[in-house]
């Protein structure tokens, strides 16, 4: 019994040992880390309290100063992972239960898209490892549910972007490239985001994969040109990265990342490319950066080479001194720097920018009077012909029409119309190259005054107008210059970014073909030469957002609640009546009344949207010029202007003395004074009025 009694007390006296022994050695663990925080740097006290943690499960959590583990976790926690995660997983039902539709941008794909460019512009990115065959399901579960998978293509980039950075995400995304047969726009997507690698190595894995010849010409086959196309632009990335490392010169570093922006053909994977090139070396040389960028005088000489050709420098340096197109190049190139320039190259860039404004708004000393030019002689025609030069567009037809009847009355005038662009026609009239030229006013503006001065007799014909349409269930009437700018250039993408309420869904523009008088007229007038809309501007979907006429332009306006577009206004749409469309009134500043598109709005040129056709003489012109020149401006020639779509000057005259004369019966404008016997106040004033009127018609 007694020997029980000894086992046992000695066995107590074993257990009180380990227990005083294991106490002892977590004190002295907790208090080395406490002394190890007061020295260590933040970063490493977060390292040290994980530690800690793992190791001790129940001893207190050690943080950093001023942060309280309870209250606070930092970023990479399993909770923020575990959100992530449940917000993808809800991406991937939506994908599952909603069909694709790209009209309508807040349902199906977009919203995914739109949460992954929100982490991306935070700097953030998809953590969990287990997010990444959940992205992989959402970009294939798109890919199966849509008849035409290469709509999605931006979902199947994002997603891609965000797996990249994951474990064993380039793996995958090769995966798909080796078959892309069997899914093309998912192998499209892939490449896209492995081009900004620039791994040469890469790029001939996916040239044998792909089996491609020749990168330089069309496959056979259309559904694997943008496959094509992606590698290019991949062959690109890597050349323009070999000749960044052996180049040593700063500058020339900038013009090869530039090049390779005007080469490669789509922004997900060259450009992005570029402007991480652009923006890393931007960081480290911000002045210089900001300098290559504010010296580059237009945005096409930022992507594309300079002009070779003695025709093409000169019609170069004649945009160069047009102030609409001075302002056009700086809006594109404040664009550019705020897309590709790190943040303290900005403010350098920004800095320039105020400096150049000041010194342009600064008053210059008057000038010298410039020496009168000097009058060039007429080159009469070797065939003994009467030359009419110009065109631009639809005026082709109205000059060519107007030639053709004035020579069918008058058989004895040998009178020649030859086209060329409207940019020549006044030096060709100024060299005596032709008897009268045409010319549409807003593109003549910088070179008019540098060869022609008053000696040159001018007259105008008329008038294109251009009209803006919205849709009736759209409750604006008037818009502003500066808000038509923002909608149609795609800086605004949503009717209540303009301050029009009650209209759910996107923008949707329409227009006729930008390329024509009405496009050119809008561009020039309205977006002061900043390019259109991307996606009005494009073919590559359907429908296609040009349309032939001004009939097609209000049909599609029509389907749309949110449709707007322009379209020439004719003098026969005067009276145009559609319930399901209205013409808006144009407001030229922010704080004036708006302008409707009316005779007399046209007439005085209040309203802004339009551009006048001029003829210009030259002084050695024979008789036959000026009998034709005075046809034009006749009663007949405002038919034919009519007819297409012109407003001639010769009806506007009317409306300007009609308008004129109600001026002077209410008392208004310039006094008229007449001398005469009393008594004959009546015939005074009944001759006075037909004075007036008639004095607003020269």
């Amino acid at each position: 019994m007694y020997r029980y009694q000894v086992l046992l007390l000695g066995l107590m006296v074993v257990g009180i040992e380990t227990v005083l022994r294991t106490d002892i050695s977590e004190c002295i663990a907790i208090e080395e880390a406490r002394r190890h925080r007061k020295a260590a740097p933040p970063a490493v006290l977060w390292q040290t309290a994980v530690l800690a943690e793992s190791g001790h499960p129940k001893s207190p959590s050690i943080a950093a100063p001023g942060v309280s583990p309870e209250k606070e976790k930092p970023s990479g926690t399993p909770t923020e992972e575990d959100a992530e995660l449940a917000i993808l997983r809800r991406f991937l039902e939506d994908a599952k239960a909603y069909p694709y539709d790209p009209k309508i941008k807040k349902t199906g794909s977009w919203p995914l898209v739109e949460y992954l460019e929100e982490k991306e512009k935070k700097g953030e990115r998809i953590r969990s490892p287990q997010a990444m065959p959940i992205l992989l399901e959402i970009a294939e579960t798109w890919f199966r549910n849509i008849k035409r998978p290469d709509l999605c293509l931006p979902v199947y980039t994002k997603c891609f972007e965000a797996a990249y950075y994951l474990p064993g995400g380039r793996q995958r995304l090769l995966e798909y490239i080796r078959g892309y047969r069997q899914h093309r726009s998912l192998a499209e997507a892939a490449i896209k985001v492995l081009t900004r690698e620039a791994d040469p190595q890469l790029l001939q894995q996916m040239i044998q994969w792909t089996n491609i010849q020749n990168l330089w010409s069309d496959p056979p086959d259309e559904e694997d040109r943008p496959i094509t196309y992606a590698i290019r632009d991949f062959w690109f990335v890597c050349e323009a990265e070999k000749e960044l490392k052996t180049q040593a010169n700063l500058r020339k570093q900038f013009e090869i990342i530039w090049s390779t922006t005007a080469s490669v053909w789509d922004s997900c994977g060259g450009l992005a490319w570029c402007r991480k090139k652009m923006r890393a070396l931007s960081e480290r040389y911000p002045k210089e950066a900001a300098e290559f960028l504010f010296q580059k005088r237009s945005l096409e000489e930022l992507v594309c080479p300079p002009p070779e050709l003695p025709e093409d420098i000169e019609r170069w340096e004649r945009m160069a001194r047009a102030p609409d197109y001075q302002e056009a190049w700086r809006y594109g190139r404040r664009k550019l720097a705020q897309e590709y320039l790190h943040p303290l190259a900005q403010k350098e860039y920004a800095r320039l920018e105020e400096e150049d404004q000041k010194r342009r708004e600064k008053p210059q000393p008057p000038a010298q009077p410039p020496p009168k030019k000097s009058k060039r002689p007429l080159v009469p025609d070797p065939e003994g012909k009467l030359r009419l030069m110009g065109g631009h567009g639809m005026e082709l037809a109205v000059i060519d029409r107007l030639v053709d009847l004035y020579c069918e009355n008058y058989p004895k005038v040998s009178l020649e119309f030859r086209p060329c662009d409207s940019y020549q026609v006044p030096s060709r009239v100024a060299s005596g190259e032709c008897e009268i030229g045409v010319v549409l006013d807003g593109f003549t503006t910088s070179v008019w005054d540098a060869h022609l001065d008053d000696s040159f007799p001018s007259y105008k014909m008329g008038f294109y107008v251009v009209a803006v349409l919205i849709n009736a269930r759209n409750p604006s009437k008037h818009l502003t210059l500066e808000q038509l700018e923002k909608i149609f250039s795609g800086e605004v993408k949503k009717w209540q970014d303009v301050g029009v309420s009650g209209i759910e869904g996107n923008i949707e523009l329409f227009s006729e073909p930008c390329g024509t008088t009405a496009g050119v007229i809008f561009q020039t007038r309205v977006l002061k030469g900043a390019p259109f809309d991307r996606e009005l501007a494009s073919f590559k979907k359907k429908p296609y957002r040009q349309k032939l006429n001004w009939a097609e332009v209000v049909e599609a306006i029509a389907k749309y609640e949110g449709g707007i577009g322009f379209c020439l206004y004719t003098p026969n749409l005067v009276g145009f009546s559609d319930k399901r469309v209205r013409i808006l009134g144009i407001c030229p500043k922010a704080q004036s009344a708006p302008v409707f598109p009316l005779p007399e709005t046209i007439g005085d040129r209040s309203y802004p949207i339009l551009d006048s056709c001029t003829l210009v003489l030259h002084p050695d012109a024979p008789q036959e010029i000026w009998d034709f020149t005075k046809f034009v401006l006749g009663e007949e020639g405002a038919k034919i202007l009519r007819e297409h779509g012109l407003w001639p000057e010769w009806e506007l005259n009317r409306v300007r003395g009609k308008v004129r004369l109600r001026e002077f019966l209410a008392g208004k404008g310039p006094e008229v004074k007449m001398w005469g016997l009393r008594g004959r106040e009546a015939l005074a004033k009944a001759l006075a009025q037909v004075y007036v009127q008639n004095k607003a018609l020269l």
